[in-house]
């Protein structure tokens, strides 16, 4: 015991090369390299463990001041693995807005964010939807490519809707959140275009083709 530490050595030819300290305020255990001269692992009074901290905010918080550090890594080593998880976040609290599942961000903001309703937001905190793409500093884009040297491969986006409902391609705006619409209704096999918030064109399922009315008797 020293001044406001209590301190185990581990030396080597009469150098420490590990230590354990115990402040006297009881707020953590710490391993200490001397070799790196850093708190290299750490158990807080409140059960935190802190690696690169003595200072933990969460039960697990590993931290790294090395800006060529790889902070994280889960590797599965077995090259026949066939079932299993690698990596799983899971609560028992069900579906709310109220919390996360999993935060990405940069000192700038968010990258990717699971709330706890599932929503998933890209560059946003607050996904309002099942997929939420935002960019604050341009224009938001969602680019689909499929492999480029390969002339037969193709690119798709599917939407997939039940036998009465409809599937929609919505576009908006901050005055409207569809102020033009491709709206597809599987009961009856239509597809239509409305633009400035009314139906505009429509093709029904014999291929016959409306302009400013819902329905059409020729091509």
């Amino acid at each position: 015991s020293a001044g406001t530490w209590t301190t185990l050595a581990f030396a080597r030819n009469g150098t420490d090369k590990w230590r354990v300290f115990h402040p006297s305020d009881d707020s953590y255990l710490s391993f200490y390299n001397d070799q790196a001269s850093a708190h290299q692992f750490s158990l807080a009074a409140n059960g935190n463990v802190g690696i690169g901290t003595t200072s933990p905010t969460y039960k697990l918080h590993v931290q790294s001041p090395d800006a060529n550090d790889d902070v994280a890594y889960i590797h599965h080593d077995n090259p026949a693995q066939s079932s299993g998880t690698l990596l799983k976040v899971r609560t028992d609290a069900g579906d709310s807005n109220g919390y996360t599942l999993l935060d990405v961000q940069t000192n700038s903001g968010s990258a990717l964010f699971v709330r706890g309703d599932r929503n998933v937001g890209i560059g946003t905190s607050s996904p309002n939807t099942n997929l939420h793409i935002y960019d604050g500093s341009g224009g938001a884009t969602l680019k689909i490519e499929s492999n480029l040297a390969n002339a037969y491969d193709s690119s798709r986006i599917q939407l997939l809707g039940g036998n009465l409902s409809t599937s929609e391609i919505l576009l908006g705006d901050a005055s409207s959140t569809y102020v033009g619409r491709i709206i597809y209704r599987h009961n009856g096999n239509s597809l239509a275009f409305d633009v400035n918030s009314s139906e505009a064109m429509r093709i029904d399922s014999s291929g016959n083709l409306a302009i400013g009315n819902t329905s059409a008797a020729a091509k």
